[in-house]
């Protein structure tokens, strides 16, 4: 694929990311995970003790709020909430809000309440096989030193790279044209220029660097042929926040790495 189509179907994702993200189904989604917080430690640790299987859990009213009911009977799942006060700071002498103590406050799982479901994006694994792409990406991941070995994996994840072991690991559940896409996903953050410089970055930068990868997914998987966009449109879209331009912010590094794939000796064709 030529730099200038490499470019092209980057900017075909950024229209269909952008296309997505102006829907009333998007907006609903943003509106749906803004109302689940990010718990601490500790209180995760509460959360499994009481109900090891929870997925997403939630206040009473806020359950309420996305169309869904408590049922009737239902046990709370105690957590800590913090306290916080308006005190004086000794040193300033101003007004601050600090925690100040800590009270229990119950939450509930999803699977404890009945009504409307959450608002979910357009999400559908490719189906079937591509066994051109798939021989392209092998030979890639092998001209980089990369093993890949398939595995059954759980919560839900498609596939991951390790770095340190030089290996990239992919469920097994997956089909084969969706396992191509993955291998092209950690190829995408193996050849990221930014990630290469900055590798212990990816915590406090994981939206961008999970958009980089999808996208030169997207932009690989079409090279031969294979249309990522039914899984990659609303991946990337959920990373971002529904901003397209960030697509057009981050097209360097994914059109290096993209480049840096397809114009990888051992898996030319």
């Amino acid at each position: 694929m030529s730099t200038d189509h490499v470019s092209e179907t980057r900017d075909r994702l950024a229209v269909a990311v952008a296309e997505l993200a102006d829907s009333d189904k998007f907006r609903a989604w943003l509106r749906a995970r803004a109302s689940f917080r990010d718990y601490s430690f500790g209180n995760l640790c509460l959360i499994v003790s009481q109900c090891p299987d929870a997925s997403q859990v939630a206040g009473y009213k806020t359950w309420q709020g996305l169309g869904r009911q408590v049922r009737k009977g239902e046990r709370g799942i105690k957590i800590l909430a913090p306290c916080v006060r308006k005190v004086e700071d000794k040193d300033s002498g101003d007004q601050v809000r600090r925690v100040v103590a800590f009270r229990a406050v119950s939450v509930f799982d999803i699977a404890q309440t009945d009504g409307e479901p959450l608002p979910a994006l357009d999400y559908r694994p490719l189906d079937g096989g591509c066994p051109d792409l798939a021989d392209f990406l092998c030979g890639v991941a092998m001209s980089a030193g990369l093993d890949i070995r398939r595995e059954r994996l759980t919560d839900g994840k498609h596939g991951y790279l390790r770095c340190s072991e030089k290996l990239i690991v992919v469920n097994s559940e997956c089909s084969d044209a969706m396992a191509s896409k993955v291998v092209a996903h950690e190829l995408g953050h193996f050849f990221d220029p930014w990630l290469t410089e900055h590798p212990d970055e990816y915590g406090t930068h994981r939206g961008d660097c999970e958009a980089v990868a999808e996208s030169v997914a997207f932009v690989v998987c079409a090279s031969h042929g294979v249309d990522a966009g039914p899984s990659a449109i609303g991946y990337v879209a959920s990373w971002i926040d529904g901003d397209a331009t960030r697509v057009k912010d981050l097209a360097e590094r994914i059109d290096a790495a993209a480049r840096a794939i397809l114009n990888t000796e051992g898996g030319k064709r």
